[in-house]
């Protein structure tokens, strides 16, 4: 398929036929050893609570037991005896909290779907049945954060390798400034750092193949799409696309601003086809409104139809106070923070002084620029629940972060002597 237009279509429909595959095929996994190792799971998540803190007790340490909890009920759920639960994502919502209400669920095989969330494909749940079948809970959550590590860990002997000690480190500090230990614990927050990891480490072989670039992307919006549960979505493709970019530096060949908008319609376009044909399916092949309640669920989101009692939570700038209110755990970590950025400014200030440098340098690197201002865009439109949720969803800056680093860094560097030979 020559045209690159067909190609990415293809491979739309491929993904698609592929999601669906995977979900049933999750679904036929034996029930009996998934049904006992969420109940020994739901009877432990209880004594931990829905939002227990973590050492620093802070809230931007806060995990969320209550989500995990979905996750194992939708899992538990996803049957082969009930096909149509692949795209339904049938709910057990008692009169308690999820974590509660999952014991129940797991207690009594009996009990009724109260409802549908149908506007997200789950596409963990093949995962986590294949886990339930041997481990609990906490068991997974062991392994999460060990996959967590060795896949942060492989992706800065590759940056290293390839792009210089110094951008791993910046990558090292970035990811460390959003609460690693937190993540790594979690299968919501760690879901999308999972899968931008994974995909830095094809970058380099992106980066010698540049005709999949971009349906490599369309690829990355796909699969983001499809596993999270919206925590992160602009850590995968923030982080690979800077990457691909330092490779292109090294190369002098860096993406230009129409390579990057490309890449970044390309995930979009994953991203969203993803979702809209995960709608459409359920509309189709079941009798839930998956059309419906999901563009409803989306207008509330966004702010077409403001949710009652939360019309504040719509404020853009309330978005970005409620991200810069997650950096800090208290009044002494605000003042670290804005030491830091403080004494930052006044060493680029030295530095951009004493080694001359013009306007049009600092604006030879603005493509980090503009990837540092993707997570605050997507941050500022989808408002509502990043205020909402904002101690987990801040995580997105650490694609803010790498990029304002590097691009310092690259500022930085001493210029080469005109008299050296």
């Amino acid at each position: 398929m020559k045209h690159p237009l067909m190609r990415h279509v293809a491979a739309f429909m491929l993904s698609v036929v592929l999601a669906l595959g995977f979900l049933l095929l999750g679904a036929c996994l034996p029930q009996q050893p998934i049904d006992a190792n969420v109940l020994a799971s739901a009877e432990a998540m209880v004594e931990d609570g829905s939002y227990p803190l973590m050492a620093d007790k802070s809230f931007a340490s806060m995990l969320d037991v209550t989500t995990d909890a979905l996750i194992l009920a939708e899992s538990k759920a996803t049957t082969i005896r009930h096909p149509d639960t692949i795209l339904t994502n049938p709910r057990f919502d008692g009169r308690s909290d999820t974590v509660s209400d999952l014991l129940t669920y797991a207690s009594d095989d009996t009990m009724q779907p109260t409802g549908y969330y149908v506007q997200y494909w789950m596409g963990f749940r093949p995962v986590i049945r294949l886990l339930l079948c041997f481990l609990d809970y906490y068991q997974i959550l062991r392994y999460t954060a060990v996959a967590f590590f060795l896949l942060f860990a492989a992706v800065m002997c590759s940056l290293a390798k390839r792009a210089g000690t110094g951008a791993a480190f910046l990558f090292a500090l970035s990811i460390i400034f959003v609460r690693p230990h937190v993540i790594a614990v979690s299968l919501q927050f760690s879901c999308c750092f999972l899968i931008s990891f994974a995909a830095m480490l094809l970058v380099p072989k992106i980066h010698k193949n540049r005709k999949w670039e971009s349906l490599f992307f369309l690829e990355l919006g796909i699969v983001t799409q499809y596993f999270d549960f919206y925590t992160t979505p602009i850590v995968t493709f923030g982080l690979p696309m800077l990457y691909l970019y330092l490779l292109g530096c090294r190369e002098q060949d860096a993406p230009g601003g129409k390579r990057i908008g490309t890449n970044v319609a390309a995930w979009l376009a994953g991203y969203g086809l993803m979702w809209l044909a995960k709608l459409a399916l359920t509309s189709l092949l079941t009798d839930a409104n998956g059309l419906g309640q999901g563009l409803s669920a989306f207008a509330g989101r966004v702010g077409i139809e403001k949710t009652p009692g939360m019309e504040s939570y719509y404020n853009p700038l309330a978005a970005i106070r409620a991200v810069f209110v997650s950096l800090y755990s208290d009044r002494e970590g605000k003042l670290i923070l804005f030491a830091a950025v403080a004494i930052a400014f006044v060493l680029l200030a030295y530095r951009f002084l004493k080694d001359r440098h013009t306007l049009r340098e600092a604006a030879k690197h603005w493509q980090l620029v503009f990837i540092a201002t993707l997570p605050v865009i997507w941050f500022m439109l989808s408002a509502q629940p990043t205020v909402n949720h904002h101690w987990f969803q801040y995580r997105g800056i650490a694609v803010s972060f790498w990029a304002a680093l590097l691009w310092l860094q690259f500022l930085l560097q001493r210029k080469p002597d005109p008299l050296a030979e």
